[in-house]
Formats: C-alpha cells, structure tokens, sequence
C-alpha cells in the first residue's frame, strides 16, 4: 500500500504535514489565533494537498499527467507560501496593536 502513494519517504511527507494541520487545529481550541487562523489553516492544507499530489504522482495507484501535476503542484505551492506569509503578517499586526507600549 505505500507504493501507492510512492513509498515511505512520501507517507512520512504527508504524515508531518497532517501532523501540522491536527496542531493548528489542535491550537486554536487551546488558545485564541484571532486572525492568522483565517489563512494558515487553509496554508496547511495546500501544504497537505501538495504533499499528497507529489506521492500520487510518484506512485502507482493514480498516474497524473506531467502537466495536470506540475500545474497543480505549483498552484498549491503558491498558495500555501501566500497564505502562510498573509497569516504571519496578520498575527503580526495583531501583536502589534496589542502592544502597550506601541
């Protein structure tokens, strides 16, 4: 079964990205993320979207046409490194106003 999402190295892939998307989730019951929630929950899962396009396309169980991957790859890496720069950018200012001595 991990020949089909490419072998070990991809399922490890993929688990430290579900790892990180169940810690978030995990960390906004916890504690209040106020606005970089909005966009770093959707940052991890294009992470774990990437993650999992890259195994399905070095495995057997789907094969993904080279421009359909590399497409799809790219798009997803983009999203994820907009909308993680966008959340730390609104925890940032978020930190900022909270400043007292601002």
């Amino acid at each position: 079964m991990l020949e089909w999402f490419g072998g070990a190295e991809y399922v490890l892939d993929i688990l430290v990205a579900l790892f990180g998307l169940m810690l978030l989730v995990g960390t906004s019951k916890i504690t209040e993320t106020n606005r970089g929630y909005r966009y770093l929950l959707p940052a991890f899962c294009c992470w774990l979207s990437l993650e999992v396009l890259l195994a399905l396309e070095a495995g057997t169980l789907v094969s993904i046409p080279s421009p359909v991957g590399l497409i799809g790859g790219s798009l997803l890496l983009l999203g994820f490194l907009g909308l993680t720069a966008r959340g730390l950018l609104a925890a940032w200012n978020t930190r900022k106003s909270a400043d007292p001595l601002s």
